[in-house]
C-alpha cells in the first residue's frame, strides 16, 4: 500500500476499511535497502469502531496531517475522532539517537492530542530492552506527561500485562 491508500476487510460484524498512514521511522528488509520502502501507522473504520495503530515512529506532523485527512468522517455528529489509539510510548533514550525513529511519552501525548482520540493506549514497551531507558520507564515519563497536559489517566496509559479492556462501541451512522 501507499500512504493514504485503504482496503476493505469484510468481517461478521461488518466491513472494516484499513487506511495506510504516514508516520516517520526508517525501513529496511535487506543490508542494501534502507529508506526503499515507505514506513507506516493504520486508521482502521468498522461501522461501530475508529481505532488508529502507530507503530513505530518518531513524532512529526503526520499525525495532524492523519487528523485532518479524516476529519470529515470524525466529526461530533458523527461521533467524533478515533475511539482508540496504541501510540508508541518506549525506546526513546538516548534522544540524539532515537529521536527519529522513537517518540518519548511527552511525544506519544502529543499525538494522542493531535489525532484527537477519545482514548489511547501506550505500546512498544517493557518488552525488549532495546535502549537506554528502564523496561518499566516508560509508563512513569507517560503519568508525568500526561498530568502536565491535563489529561485524565483514563484518557491515556498503558495495560497491566494480562488487563482485558472493554470499550464502547460508537452508535453506527446512516
Amino acid at each position: 500500500m501507499d500512504w493514504w491508500d485503504k482496503t476493505t476487510v469484510k468481517t461478521a460484524a461488518g466491513e472494516v476499511e484499513v487506511h495506510f498512514t504516514p508516520v516517520q521511522h526508517w525501513s529496511a528488509r535487506s543490508l542494501s535497502d534502507r529508506r526503499a520502502t515507505l514506513w507506516g501507522g493504520y486508521a482502521m473504520f468498522a461501522p461501530d469502531f475508529h481505532f488508529y495503530f502507530s507503530g513505530d515512529t518518531g513524532y512529526s506532523k503526520d499525525f495532524t496531517d492523519t487528523q485532518v485527512h479524516f476529519a470529515a468522517r470524525q466529526t461530533p455528529e458523527l461521533g467524533g475522532g478515533f475511539d482508540l489509539a496504541l501510540i508508541a510510548v518506549g525506546a526513546y533514550e538516548p534522544r540524539w539517537f532515537m529521536k527519529e525513529q522513537h517518540v518519548n511519552p511527552e511525544e506519544a501525548v502529543q499525538i494522542h492530542l493531535d489525532l484527537k482520540a477519545k482514548r489511547s493506549i501506550g505500546i512498544h514497551w517493557g518488552t525488549f530492552d532495546l535502549t537506554d531507558e528502564s523496561l518499566d520507564q516508560p509508563p512513569k515519563d507517560l503519568a508525568i506527561a500526561r498530568a502536565a497536559r491535563g489529561l485524565a489517566k483514563e484518557a491515556f496509559d498503558v495495560m497491566a500485562i494480562g488487563q482485558t479492556l472493554k470499550l464502547p462501541r460508537r452508535q453506527k451512522m446512516p
